[in-house]
């Protein structure tokens, strides 16, 4: 008799970069449980003396991934990969379709915005350039008639 229990598993990557558990046979009993999100009526786990098996009624393409087996005995884990690549599906390329829809209406919306953002910041540059150079006229205005004002102001004291 083994001092470990002996479990068999099957996990699927999600999203390129989690490991979702599907589920769980302890070898003693062969009593199977599943994980969250895997229904036993859609998934159906078993084994014999050299194979661990994991049956997926009404495939879709959904189910597409990379599956892994694990069997840990004995105090060691072993692991073995299934790609599973489903084709053919017709719910996907709807979901796909709308997923893209829904993409193209966003970047539409942030297209519109940034578009508005960048005529309105184009405006207010070049009214600002616009106030910048009747400043500076007006000032040289004011420094030519300064200028005038101190050249009479000088001849006037130069004649008395």
């Amino acid at each position: 008799m083994s001092k470990y229990d002996d479990l068999t598993f099957w996990f699927r990557l999600v999203n390129g970069t989690k490991m979702g558990c599907v589920s769980i046979m302890h070898e003693t009993t062969h009593y199977v449980s599943y994980c969250d999100g895997f229904q036993s009526g859609t998934f159906e786990m078993s084994s014999n003396i050299s194979t661990v098996f994991l049956k997926i009624k009404q495939v879709d393409l959904w189910d597409s991934g990379l599956y892994f087996c694990g069997v840990y005995t004995e105090g060691q884990m072993l692991f073995n990969t299934v790609h599973l690549n489903v084709n053919g599906s017709v719910g996907l390329h709807e979901a796909d379709s709308k997923c893209r829809t829904e993409s193209d209406g966003t970047s539409k919306l942030i297209s519109v915005i940034l578009g508005g953002v960048t005529v309105s910041l184009v405006v207010l540059i070049i009214g600002l350039t616009v106030q910048n150079r009747k400043l500076q006229r007006a000032n040289e205005e004011e420094t030519v008639e300064q200028s005038e004002v101190s050249t009479t102001f000088l001849c006037l004291f130069e004649t008395a």
